[in-house]
Protein backbone atom coordinates (compact mmCIF):
# COMPACT_ATOMS: atom_id res chain seq x y z
CA UNK A 1 0.00 0.00 0.00
CA UNK A 2 1.07 3.74 -0.72
CA UNK A 3 0.10 6.82 1.33
CA UNK A 4 -0.29 10.05 0.25
CA UNK A 5 -0.49 12.45 2.85
CA UNK A 6 -2.63 16.08 1.74
CA UNK A 7 -3.10 18.78 3.67
CA UNK A 8 -6.44 19.96 4.39
CA UNK A 9 -6.90 24.34 4.88
CA UNK A 10 -7.16 24.16 8.86
CA UNK A 11 -3.19 22.35 8.77
CA UNK A 12 -4.66 19.33 9.50
CA UNK A 13 -3.28 16.35 7.81
CA UNK A 14 -5.58 13.60 5.96
CA UNK A 15 -4.21 10.18 4.97
CA UNK A 16 -5.46 8.27 1.75
CA UNK A 17 -4.82 5.27 0.92
CA UNK A 18 -4.47 3.74 -2.77
CA UNK A 19 -2.94 0.36 -3.32
CA UNK A 20 -0.21 -0.30 -5.67
CA UNK A 21 1.32 -2.69 -7.65
CA UNK A 22 3.83 -4.60 -5.05
CA UNK A 23 7.58 -2.74 -5.27
CA UNK A 24 11.28 -4.17 -4.42
CA UNK A 25 11.23 -5.42 -0.13
CA UNK A 26 7.48 -3.98 0.17
CA UNK A 27 5.55 -5.98 2.84
CA UNK A 28 2.84 -8.83 1.75
CA UNK A 29 0.58 -7.41 -1.07
CA UNK A 30 -2.98 -9.21 -0.59
CA UNK A 31 -5.35 -9.50 -3.42
CA UNK A 32 -8.90 -8.25 -3.13
CA UNK A 33 -11.36 -10.45 -1.07
CA UNK A 34 -13.26 -11.54 -3.89
CA UNK A 35 -9.96 -12.25 -5.93
CA UNK A 36 -8.43 -15.84 -6.09
CA UNK A 37 -5.20 -14.52 -6.56
CA UNK A 38 -2.39 -15.88 -4.34
CA UNK A 39 -0.76 -13.26 -1.62
CA UNK A 40 1.91 -11.67 -3.17
CA UNK A 41 5.15 -12.00 -0.44
CA UNK A 42 8.09 -10.33 -2.49
CA UNK A 43 8.49 -8.63 -5.57
CA UNK A 44 11.31 -6.88 -7.26
CA UNK A 45 13.74 -6.18 -10.48
CA UNK A 46 16.77 -7.10 -11.58
CA UNK A 47 20.43 -4.85 -11.10
CA UNK A 48 21.27 -3.60 -14.90
CA UNK A 49 24.58 -2.11 -13.20
CA UNK A 50 26.40 -5.65 -13.33
CA UNK A 51 25.96 -5.93 -16.81
CA UNK A 52 26.95 -2.51 -18.09
CA UNK A 53 29.94 -2.97 -16.35
CA UNK A 54 30.91 -6.04 -17.80
CA UNK A 55 29.84 -4.44 -21.50
CA UNK A 56 32.07 -1.07 -19.96
CA UNK A 57 34.87 -3.57 -19.60
CA UNK A 58 34.52 -5.47 -22.65
CA UNK A 59 34.86 -2.14 -24.30
CA UNK A 60 38.05 -0.91 -22.57
CA UNK A 61 39.41 -4.36 -23.17
CA UNK A 62 39.06 -3.96 -26.70
CA UNK A 63 40.48 -0.24 -26.95
CA UNK A 64 43.35 -1.37 -24.62
CA UNK A 65 44.20 -4.39 -27.19
CA UNK A 66 43.80 -2.60 -30.47
CA UNK A 67 45.82 0.15 -29.03
CA UNK A 68 48.70 -2.17 -28.06
CA UNK A 69 48.65 -3.60 -31.40
CA UNK A 70 48.44 -0.21 -33.39
CA UNK A 71 51.41 1.30 -31.34
CA UNK A 72 53.57 -2.16 -32.05
CA UNK A 73 52.44 -3.83 -35.21
CA UNK A 74 55.85 -5.83 -34.40
CA UNK A 75 54.46 -7.52 -31.09
CA UNK A 76 52.04 -9.41 -33.48
CA UNK A 77 54.33 -10.38 -36.42
CA UNK A 78 54.06 -7.36 -38.53
CA UNK A 79 51.65 -4.53 -40.06
CA UNK A 80 49.83 -7.14 -41.84
CA UNK A 81 49.26 -9.50 -39.29
CA UNK A 82 48.46 -6.40 -36.75
CA UNK A 83 45.97 -5.11 -39.20
CA UNK A 84 44.32 -8.94 -39.00
CA UNK A 85 44.89 -8.88 -35.42
CA UNK A 86 42.89 -5.51 -34.77
CA UNK A 87 40.09 -6.37 -37.16
CA UNK A 88 39.63 -9.81 -34.99
CA UNK A 89 39.52 -7.72 -31.36
CA UNK A 90 36.81 -5.61 -33.26
CA UNK A 91 34.87 -8.28 -34.69
CA UNK A 92 34.96 -10.38 -31.06
CA UNK A 93 34.29 -6.92 -29.13
CA UNK A 94 31.11 -6.33 -31.06
CA UNK A 95 29.95 -9.98 -31.20
CA UNK A 96 29.92 -9.60 -27.50
CA UNK A 97 28.85 -6.28 -26.47
CA UNK A 98 25.53 -6.99 -29.12
CA UNK A 99 25.13 -10.27 -26.68
CA UNK A 100 25.44 -8.00 -23.81
CA UNK A 101 23.09 -5.66 -25.28
CA UNK A 102 20.26 -8.23 -25.69
CA UNK A 103 20.87 -9.65 -22.22
CA UNK A 104 20.59 -6.37 -20.83
CA UNK A 105 17.48 -5.52 -22.62
CA UNK A 106 15.94 -8.66 -21.38
CA UNK A 107 16.86 -7.81 -18.03
CA UNK A 108 15.58 -4.02 -18.18
CA UNK A 109 11.60 -5.88 -18.90
CA UNK A 110 11.93 -8.73 -16.28
CA UNK A 111 10.33 -9.31 -13.01
CA UNK A 112 10.48 -11.61 -10.35
CA UNK A 113 7.44 -12.70 -7.87
CA UNK A 114 7.46 -14.75 -4.92
CA UNK A 115 3.95 -15.11 -3.97
CA UNK A 116 2.06 -17.84 -1.71
CA UNK A 117 1.08 -20.43 -4.45
CA UNK A 118 4.83 -20.61 -6.11
CA UNK A 119 7.53 -18.46 -7.92
CA UNK A 120 7.91 -16.67 -11.39
CA UNK A 121 9.70 -15.03 -13.37
CA UNK A 122 8.27 -12.73 -16.48
CA UNK A 123 9.54 -10.36 -19.07
CA UNK A 124 7.36 -8.58 -21.56
CA UNK A 125 9.68 -7.34 -25.14
CA UNK A 126 8.48 -5.69 -27.84
CA UNK A 127 5.55 -7.89 -29.34
CA UNK A 128 7.01 -11.09 -26.98
CA UNK A 129 6.45 -12.15 -23.44
CA UNK A 130 7.82 -15.45 -21.69
CA UNK A 131 7.18 -16.19 -18.29
CA UNK A 132 8.02 -19.25 -16.28
CA UNK A 133 6.69 -20.43 -12.68
CA UNK A 134 7.37 -23.22 -10.17
CA UNK A 135 4.75 -24.14 -7.52
CA UNK A 136 6.23 -23.67 -4.01
CA UNK A 137 5.67 -27.60 -3.49
CA UNK A 138 8.42 -28.24 -6.17
CA UNK A 139 10.85 -26.42 -4.70
CA UNK A 140 13.96 -28.59 -2.75
CA UNK A 141 15.77 -25.38 -1.94
CA UNK A 142 17.52 -22.27 -3.21
CA UNK A 143 21.40 -21.65 -4.14
CA UNK A 144 23.15 -18.33 -4.36
CA UNK A 145 26.20 -17.34 -6.76
CA UNK A 146 27.86 -13.93 -7.07
CA UNK A 147 30.47 -13.15 -10.24
CA UNK A 148 32.83 -10.20 -9.08
CA UNK A 149 30.56 -7.52 -10.87
CA UNK A 150 27.56 -8.76 -8.72
CA UNK A 151 29.76 -8.74 -5.08
CA UNK A 152 31.09 -5.21 -6.32
CA UNK A 153 27.64 -4.17 -6.52
CA UNK A 154 26.05 -6.10 -4.13
CA UNK A 155 23.36 -8.16 -5.71
CA UNK A 156 23.19 -12.09 -6.57
CA UNK A 157 21.73 -14.40 -8.38
CA UNK A 158 19.41 -17.28 -6.81
CA UNK A 159 18.30 -19.97 -8.11
CA UNK A 160 15.33 -22.41 -7.07
CA UNK A 161 16.33 -25.92 -6.96
CA UNK A 162 13.43 -28.57 -8.15
CA UNK A 163 14.14 -31.84 -10.27
CA UNK A 164 14.05 -29.79 -13.52
CA UNK A 165 17.55 -28.15 -15.21
CA UNK A 166 17.54 -24.76 -17.09
CA UNK A 167 16.09 -26.49 -19.90
CA UNK A 168 13.03 -27.72 -18.17
CA UNK A 169 9.90 -25.81 -17.78
CA UNK A 170 10.53 -26.03 -14.27
CA UNK A 171 13.60 -23.89 -14.09
CA UNK A 172 13.88 -20.56 -12.21
CA UNK A 173 16.57 -18.49 -11.91
CA UNK A 174 16.10 -15.07 -10.07
CA UNK A 175 19.49 -12.73 -11.96
CA UNK A 176 21.15 -9.63 -10.29
CA UNK A 177 19.07 -9.70 -7.02
CA UNK A 178 19.44 -6.75 -5.45
CA UNK A 179 18.99 -7.75 -2.13
CA UNK A 180 19.32 -11.11 -2.27
CA UNK A 181 19.08 -11.50 1.58
CA UNK A 182 15.77 -9.94 1.90
CA UNK A 183 14.91 -12.59 -1.67
CA UNK A 184 15.95 -15.59 0.43
CA UNK A 185 13.95 -14.97 2.88
CA UNK A 186 10.69 -14.40 1.45
CA UNK A 187 11.35 -17.45 -0.63
CA UNK A 188 11.48 -19.78 3.03
CA UNK A 189 8.65 -17.81 4.45
CA UNK A 190 6.74 -18.96 1.74
CA UNK A 191 8.18 -22.44 1.49
CA UNK A 192 7.87 -23.17 5.63
CA UNK A 193 4.14 -21.71 5.42
CA UNK A 194 3.71 -24.28 2.88
CA UNK A 195 4.84 -26.84 4.98
CA UNK A 196 2.99 -25.91 7.96
CA UNK A 197 -0.40 -25.75 5.93
CA UNK A 198 0.20 -29.62 4.66
CA UNK A 199 0.60 -31.16 7.98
Amino acid sequence: MSTTDNSTTDGTATTDDKPTGPSEGSDVIEPPADSDQPSIRYHTEPLLTPTLALMGSVALAALLGIGYVWNDPEAVGGPELAELVIYGIIILASLLLIRLSLTLLVLWRTRYTVHDEGFRTEYELAYHSKSREIPVEELRGQERERGRFETLFDCATIRLLTGGTDSSLGFVEFVHVPDPDLASERIDEVKRRHEVLDE
